[in-house]
């Protein structure tokens, strides 16, 4: 296995991805616009300038990412702007925007909580054993390496949670989503300090 940095070459190989791991992850989206609306989650969550993008591959096959990016890095409109061409009813459009919305809400609460010098990691998903660790590594190491003294990140009752915990971070905020599709989900917001982690 090796880790690459992410580049635009993978997003389709992560919107795939993506939509395997998350395909169940919300029974209220429509099973034809799923594929659609993971493939905008990585272009949604991809900062093309950052350095703290990373990938998984092996036999050149993408088994993990880590996308992140500094607290104060501005979010593109480009996925934005690709998901509208996509969306192919108004159903699919009533979808997407409760579904940015939900995604807009929890990032304005990192940023809530993330210090002015802190990494924000944005995505994170792995299908092999391990990778997801080895991502973590190099992304510390250059968190590190640049001097950026923390990260946070949220996460819901929807994804495995517990891993944070079992990593070394410390949840600092829990609170209920906006509403989606009727529904609030429980949301945590997870810290972890870097200044001495790594040698």
């Amino acid at each position: 296995m090796q880790i690459i940095p992410f580049c635009d070459s993978l997003l389709e190989a992560a919107g795939e991805l993506t939509w395997k791991v998350w395909n169940n992850e919300i029974p209220e989206i429509p099973v034809p616009f799923r594929p659609r609306l993971y493939r905008y989650l990585v272009r949604y969550y991809y900062m093309p300038e950052s350095f703290l993008n990373f990938a998984a591959v092996e036999d050149s096959a993408l088994c993990a990412l880590l996308l992140a990016a500094p607290v104060r890095a501005v979010h593109s409109t480009d996925a934005d702007r690709w998901i509208m061409e996509q969306l192919k009813s108004e159903e699919e459009r009533e979808v997407f925007s409760a579904y940015k919305n939900y995604l807009d809400s929890n990032r304005a609460a990192e940023k809530k909580f993330a210090g002015p010098n802190d990494a924000v990691l944005l995505l994170f998903e792995s299908v092999r054993k391990g990778a997801g660790r080895m991502l973590l590594q190099e992304f510390e190491r250059n968190c590190h390496d640049q001097k950026i003294p923390g990260m946070i990140l949220w996460t819901d009752e929807t994804c495995d949670f517990d891993y944070y915990n079992r990593n070394g971070f410390t949840a600092v905020a829990d609170f209920q989503s906006v509403p989606l599709f009727g529904k609030r989900f429980r949301t945590w917001l997870f810290r972890k300090n870097f200044q001495s982690n790594i040698p």
